[in-house]
């Protein structure tokens, strides 16, 4: 076969071709093989057809600080750009790229060592050069607390659901028992600022770790967080029976009120939430007894948060083994945490996807993670369990949770080792699975799958159909033998109404996969 250098990038010519499931077809495109010396860093974003992605030069000394890549899906090719960033003359250090309002955004940081801030930029990149356009522009300054790179402040962002607003979060690790804020930025379509706030992350003298976000079309932002009592080895600790504490940032950013949500009844150690209303939310999550974090059901909460008042409540619980139907034998221990001490054991965690809505109800998925053990710790997110589906009527009345087995082991990050797809009130989950788990007879057996250890040529990717009245159903999309490389979740994205862009990558090599719901 051969080979041409091109933007270092060797393509290797493979036919593109389609094909077609039951529910869906796809059309798989070429295979590209990477430069050696580029590590693939992070998802940037679709803008139309269009994938971009981020890579980093790791052959020693480089100009560049980063490497743009555009995949052409259109016409199966791909171009890149190194790219260096610079403000008079001073080096910047890149923090995230995004597509937003039909532009490929870059934000770094500038170190300004005389004041002792750290000066956050935005600047867009021409779409056909993938050069930076003359548009840099200042979004907010934050307080140099560190010596890294990025002066010890960590940049994350939400983008609304109707794409017409963004916010950026500034925030710190945790460093000492020192009461921090965070600091939000709310940008309009044309990056001018809505809104720009520090939110204190402190509650009746404890600390507050955010674990949820959601921000809205109309710029209001709702972060649920835990309150931590004790700080140990600079890990936040916390017992059971705390309540939410629920945070909004409301009226353009004018009113910032913080609600503790609970129950009498139970204790609510996850929560995931949305507006339904005007003044109200839904809160969706898992639900224990006092003192205790095993998890025994799942809940509604609909809360007035212009009263500070419940509106309604409803509790569902499992039925028999059903949260540990699918964990094997020698982590068969649902608890988040052992009481009063924090992370510790065998230990599962639960992670929320948003909350979607079909016609006048709704559906949130959980996923079971491998939390690791406080003694040899594990990165949280390297074991992904099976997928727990909670859907609700209007009033908030909970429907019997759909349990998805799955056993992975990746790189994945939580919440990103499957793909949720939403298509005519129909919802579609997508993820990487041994054909192992195909057999009929074996249907309470889960066999693992891992992508850490090379190409399992035993992997097929599987698509799963969530109807309107919740019935399930499976199947194969394609497998290794199809494509060749393997489907990479966290770098693919529902595209339009009924279609997705899968990104698939086996070690240097990479192509994309376009899916359509039929």
């Amino acid at each position: 076969m051969k080979r041409n250098l091109l933007l270092g990038l060797i393509l290797i010519s493979v036919l593109t071709f389609s094909q077609n499931s039951s529910t869906a077809k796809f059309k798989i495109g070429k295979i590209h093989l990477k430069s050696a010396t580029k590590v693939i860093t992070e998802f940037v974003g679709i803008d139309g057809t269009d994938l971009y992605i981020t890579h980093k030069d790791y052959q020693g000394y480089t100009l560049s600080d980063f490497c743009i890549e555009k995949n052409l899906t259109l016409s199966d090719s791909v171009v890149s750009k190194d790219i260096r960033l610079t403000k008079d003359g001073i080096g910047g250090n890149f923090e995230f790229a995004t597509v937003f309002n039909g532009k490929v955004l870059i934000f770094f940081t500038i170190k300004d060592k005389k004041s002792d801030l750290n000066q956050l930029y935005v600047q867009s990149i021409n779409k056909e050069s993938l050069v930076l356009n003359h548009d840099m522009k200042l979004i907010n300054t934050t307080e140099l607390i560190g010596d890294g790179v990025n002066g010890g402040t960590y940049f994350s962002y939400i983008i609304s659901q109707d794409k017409s607003k963004i916010v950026i979060k500034s925030a710190t690790k945790l460093l000492s028992e020192k009461k921090g804020n965070a600091h939000y930025t709310a940008l309009d379509n044309e990056l001018n600022i809505l809104w720009d706030k520090d939110i204190p992350l402190h509650y009746n003298g404890l600390y507050l770790s955010v674990f949820y976000e959601t921000f809205e079309n109309d710029g209001n932002l709702f972060l649920v967080s835990i309150p931590n009592k004790t700080l140990i080895n600079k890990k936040a600790y916390i017992d059971p029976n705390y309540n939410n504490i629920i945070i909004a940032i409301t009226d353009n950013g004018k009113k910032i009120t913080q609600f503790p949500v609970g129950v009498d009844e139970y204790f609510l150690p996850h929560m995931c939430l949305e507006p339904i209303g005007e003044d109200k939310l839904i809160c969706i999550g898992f639900y224990s007894d006092k003192n205790s974090f095993i998890v025994k059901g799942c809940y509604s909460i609909i809360f007035d948060y212009s009263k500070n008042e419940i509106i309604s409540k409803d509790f569902s619980e499992f039925k028999g083994n059903f949260i540990n139907r699918f964990i094997s034998k020698n982590t068969n221990r649902n608890s988040m945490y052992d009481d009063l001490k924090g992370y510790k054991g065998l230990l599962y965690d639960y992670f929320f996807s948003d909350i979607t809505f079909q016609g006048d109800k709704g559906i949130v998925v959980s996923e079971q993670f491998y939390n690791g053990d406080s003694e040899k710790p594990i990165p949280q997110g390297l074991y992904h369990g099976s997928l727990i589906v909670i859907s609700f009527d209007k009033n908030g009345k909970i429907n019997d949770p759909i349990i998805i087995p799955k056993y992975q082991s990746g790189n994945y990050q939580v919440g990103n080792s499957y793909l949720k797809l939403h298509v005519n009130n129909e919802i579609y989950l997508i993820f990487n699975d041994t054909q192992k788990n195909n057999n009929p007879k074996e249907k309470d057996k889960i066999y693992g799958y891992s992508n850490t250890l090379g190409i399992d040529k035993n992997t097929e990717t599987v698509l799963i159909k969530i109807d309107e009245n919740y019935n399930l159903s499976r199947e194969t999309l394609f497998n290794y033998d199809n494509i060749e490389t393997l489907l990479y979740l966290p770098f693919s994205e529902q595209i339009n109404d009924n279609e997705a862009l899968l990104y698939c990558k086996k070690y240097r090599y990479s192509r994309i996969v376009r899916l359509t719901i039929k």
